[in-house]
This record gives structure tokens, sequence and C-alpha cells, in this order.
């Protein structure tokens, strides 16, 4: 009986190892999954801040655009203006008498 009380106690022993090198490894495995959790989460912010930053600085790219192309369809109209307003009336006579006739059905130019 005693070889058979002490391969019984080894094989307690070996099972109490088994059991704590696997709580060991479950507590390691545990470690890292919260740890990977974080850094997802960090690098999720991150790249969400940075999708922000990317959209305001295109965003105010547009704007920009927008304002550059507004002033220069405000310059064309403002040149034209002095161009219409710099014609005397001789000038303009026949201009208004052309678009007059072209608005007046069964009058020719």
């Amino acid at each position: 009986m005693g070889i058979e009380q002490n391969t019984l106690q080894e094989v307690f022993g070996v099972e109490r190892e088994i059991s704590a090198t696997l709580a060991a490894e479950r507590q390691k495995a545990d470690e890292w999954l919260e740890r990977t959790r974080r850094e997802i989460e960090q690098w999720k912010t991150s790249e969400i801040a940075g999708l922000k930053a990317s959209a305001a600085r295109e965003q105010d790219a547009a704007q920009q655009v927008a304002r550059e192309q507004a002033a220069a369809t405000l310059a064309r109209a403002k040149s034209a203006t002095d161009r219409v307003r710099s014609l005397t009336d001789a000038e303009l006579a026949p201009l208004v008498r052309r678009q007059l006739a072209a608005l007046l059905p069964g009058r020719a130019a």
C-alpha cells in the first residue's frame, strides 16, 4: 500500500501543479485580453480623432474653394456691370432695341 499511496500522492501533486498552471495561464490570458481591449480602444479613439480632424480640414478647404469661386463670380459680375455702366446712350440704344426685338413677337431686329 505504500507504493500505491506514494503514486496517489504524486498524482494529486501533479494534479495540483496542473491546476495551478492552468489558473496562472487563465490569469495571463485575462490580462492579455484586457490589455488588448485597452489598446484597441485607444487606437479607435485615436482613429476617430484623426478622421474628425481630417474631415474638418477638408471642410475648411472646401469652404475656401467656395469663397474663392464666389469672389471670382462677383468680380466677373462687377466687371460686366462696369462695362455696361460705361456704355453711352448711343452705344446702349442698339443693344436695347435688339433685346426688345427678340422679346416682342413678330418684330425682327
